[in-house]
C-alpha cells in the first residue's frame, strides 16, 4: 500500500513536471513579434494593427504573440522604422517619405499630383513598381514591405490665413513631413516647409509655431486639428500609401508557415482598412463642416504648373526616375 502511494507520488511529480516543460517549450517556440506604430488610436490604420494582432493570434493557435504599442508610445515615425531596422522592434508602419530617406526612389509615389486616382495607385504598389522599390529597401535598409494601405488624398489646413489663389501660399509656414517631396512641394508654391514629426503637429499649430499643415481628412480629424484652424484648402497634391514593414532578418527566420499567416492576415486587414480609410475621409469632411471648418476649392491647375519643378528637380537628384516615372504613367 505504501508503495503504491509512493508510486502515484512519483507519477504526479512525473506529470507535473512534463507539463512544466511542456509549456516550458512552448514559451521558448513562441514567436514574439513587437509592432510600434505612431498613429492615433483613434485612426484607421491603429485599427488595422489591432486587427493584425487578433487574426495572427488566432490563426497561430497562439504560436505568434503580437505585442502592440500606439501613439508614437515608442518613438515617432523615423524613429520606429530604425528601430526596425536595427531589429529592436520587428514591425511597424512606413510611409514613402520617410522609406525614401533609405531609397530614394520611394519619393517618387509622393511627388505632387502623381496620381490619378485609387486605381491607378493599386496597379502601381502591386505591380511592377512596387516589387522593385521593395527589392531595393530590404537590400539597402534591411527592412522588408509586408503590404499596401491607401489613406487617400491629402489636403491642407491653416489657422487664419485664407489661401484661395496659388499666389496666397506666399511666406505661409506649413508643417512638412520630413522627406524631399513634400518640403520640395511647398517651397514650388511659395511657402515655408516646416520639418516636423506628426506627433508634434498639433502643438506647433496651437503655439504658432506653423501656420497650417497637410494630410489626409481623417489625419485632421483624428488630431484634432479643427481645434486650432480655420480653413481647409482643397488641394488633394498628394495620395498617401502606408504599409506595415518588417525586419528582414527576423522574417527570414521565421517559418513559411508563420510568413504566411502574417501576410494573409495583412491581406485582409488590408482589405478591410482600405475601404473604411475612404469612408473615414468622408466622414472627416462631414465632421470638419459640422466643426465650422471653411472649405476653399482653390484652381489646382496653376499648382499642379508649379510643381513640375519638383518633379524635374527630382529627375536630376535621381537619373532613374525616369523609368520608374514612365512606368507609373504607363498605368494612368
Amino acid at each position: 500500500m505504501k508503495s503504491t502511494r509512493i508510486f502515484v507520488g512519483v507519477l504526479a511529480v512525473l506529470m507535473l513536471l512534463g507539463q512544466v516543460v511542456y509549456a516550458t517549450g512552448q514559451a521558448e517556440n513562441k514567436v514574439v513579434i513587437k509592432y510600434a506604430d505612431f498613429h492615433a488610436t483613434s485612426t484607421i490604420l491603429w485599427q488595422g494593427v489591432e486587427r493584425f494582432k487578433e487574426l495572427v493570434e488566432k490563426n497561430s493557435n497562439g504560436e505568434i504573440e503580437v505585442q502592440i504599442f500606439p501613439a508614437g508610445q515608442l518613438g515617432g515615425q523615423r524613429e520606429l522604422l530604425e528601430s526596425v531596422k536595427n531589429g529592436t522592434i520587428q514591425m511597424t508602419y512606413g510611409n514613402s517619405p520617410m522609406l525614401s530617406n533609405y531609397v530614394t526612389e520611394f519619393a517618387l509615389l509622393d511627388l505632387p499630383y502623381m496620381f490619378t486616382d485609387y486605381d491607378h495607385i493599386e496597379r502601381v504598389v502591386f505591380g511592377d513598381v512596387g516589387l522593385l522599390l521593395n527589392d531595393r529597401l530590404i537590400k539597402k535598409a534591411g527592412i522588408r514591405i509586408l503590404n499596401w494601405n491607401q489613406l487617400g488624398f491629402r489636403d491642407m489646413m491653416t489657422r487664419e490665413i485664407k489661401i484661395e489663389k496659388l499666389a496666397d501660399f506666399k511666406g505661409v509656414k506649413f508643417r512638412s513631413p520630413e522627406a524631399f517631396a513634400y518640403i520640395s512641394m511647398f517651397n514650388a508654391l511659395g511657402a515655408v516647409p516646416t520639418p516636423l514629426p506628426w506627433t508634434e503637429v498639433y502643438e506647433a499649430m496651437r503655439t504658432r509655431i506653423v501656420d497650417g499643415m497637410e494630410t489626409i481628412p481623417e489625419g485632421m480629424t483624428s488630431s484634432k486639428g479643427y481645434e486650432v484652424s480655420k480653413y481647409v484648402i482643397l488641394t488633394n497634391h498628394i495620395n498617401t500609401v502606408e504599409t506595415p514593414v518588417i525586419n528582414e532578418v527576423f522574417y527570414q527566420g521565421l517559418s513559411n508557415e508563420h510568413k504566411k499567416i502574417i501576410t494573409d492576415s495583412l491581406a485582409e486587414v488590408a482589405r478591410w482598412q482600405n475601404q473604411a480609410q475612404i469612408d473615414a475621409n468622408k466622414a472627416a469632411y462631414t465632421e470638419l463642416e459640422q466643426k465650422g471648418i471653411t472649405f476653399i476649392k482653390i484652381d489646382r491647375a496653376p499648382l499642379i504648373k508649379s510643381c513640375e519643378q519638383v518633379w524635374a528637380e527630382f529627375a536630376r537628384k535621381v537619373p532613374e526616375s525616369e523609368l520608374l516615372i514612365t512606368m507609373i504613367n504607363s498605368l494612368r
